[in-house]
């Protein structure tokens, strides 16, 4: 028994010593990519960092950080910010989202806050740091944009995993993607008939890039987008249901090309919703609904229709008939 306690005493010390050196290592590569994000032209500004934690954890904890890429149009500012991992298992991190956040994109910058907004991240042990999996949990997500919109997502989860089925490292992932409860924009609904919440969204999709997901994404350049493979696309608002399926590439102008095969229930009310969210101008609306009250009427069903979607050129068609441009997928 009186060996023990030496024992536990050197592995208690041993330990201790351990967490010592994951945190001041964690601690030095923080600053010293915050330091390289400067000197590469980025806003990387924090007002307080540390890690806490010991025995077993290690937990950063950011105050008031501020990102930017060079361009000042990504960007995020964050009042507070965690990543917690255990000290056993360093590559698999918890991230923590509390406060209220502002995001700035290249279409509009948003303010979010919510109840939970938590995700899991497992890096491949590797020196790229390249990712294996993403999974993010949302309770009760705020949305406010600064063009005056707003809008909530009662619970949603998504999963953004590499797949390493038939083709390893091949830049290509898998994604899905659920929520429940969601309120859209109310401009969205202007002179529609869809209720306030849209009861259901879900994403099954493949996304492959050009270079793969890991620290270069951040440091360098961000992966591009090539093809889209959607396997199931399911939309539930109200009395409209939308089911979709679709192999979509991207065009050096950032435009979809490929086809969209959709099924939509009660086909009119997402016409008004295209039309109240500003997609479809009044006269390509009213001159699709006059086409497609014929097509159903000769088909025998007019509530629901098979719409073939072809993007083309930087166009979207309905076979042969242009409707408006293709989907811009990167501006």
């Amino acid at each position: 028994m009186r060996g023990l306690i030496p024992l536990v005493f050197f592995a208690a010390l041993g330990w201790s010593g351990w967490w010592w050196v994951g945190s001041t290592a964690q601690e030095t590569a923080v600053k010293t990519w915050l330091s390289e994000r400067r000197v590469d032209g980025w806003r990387a500004e924090v007002a307080n960092y540390k890690i806490i934690g010991f025995p077993n954890r290690f937990d950063n904890i950011f105050t008031d950080l501020t990102l930017f890429e060079p361009a000042q149009i990504w960007g995020w500012r964050a009042p507070e910010f965690q990543i917690m991992a255990l000290s056993y298992k360093p590559n698999h991190i918890i991230a923590n989202w509390p406060g209220e956040h502002e995001v700035s994109t290249p279409f509009d910058t948003v303010t979010l806050g919510a109840e939970l907004l938590r995700g899991s991240v497992v890096f491949k042990p590797e020196t790229s740091l390249a990712l294996a999996r993403i999974q993010l949990e949302i309770a009760a997500l705020n949305l406010a944009g600064m063009r005056g919109w707003q809008a909530r997502i009662n619970k949603a989860n998504v999963a953004f995993f590499a797949d390493e089925g038939l083709t390893p490292n091949s830049n290509t992932y898998k994604v899905f993607a659920k929520s429940t409860d969601v309120t859209p924009p109310a401009i969205w609904r202007e002179n529609t008939s869809l209720p306030a919440e849209i009861s259901s969204i879900l994403l099954d999709a493949t996304l492959a890039y050009d270079r793969p997901w890991d620290r270069f994404a951040v440091e360098q350049n961000t992966p591009r987008l090539m093809t889209i493979s959607i396997h199931d696309l399911q939309f539930n608002w109200g009395t409209l249901m939308l089911q979709g399926v679709g192999d979509i590439a991207v065009n050096d102008q950032g435009f979809a090309q490929g086809n969209l095969t959709l099924h939509i229930q009660n086909w009119r009310d997402l016409l008004q919703l295209l039309s109240a969210a500003g997609i479809l101008s009044n006269d390509i609306t009213e001159g699709l609904k006059q086409s497609l009250e014929v097509i159903t009427q000769v088909a025998g069903d007019t509530k629901t229709i098979k719409l073939p979607l072809r993007f083309s050129k930087n166009r979207t068609y309905i076979g042969i008939i242009p409707i408006g441009p293709a989907p811009l997928l990167y501006p």
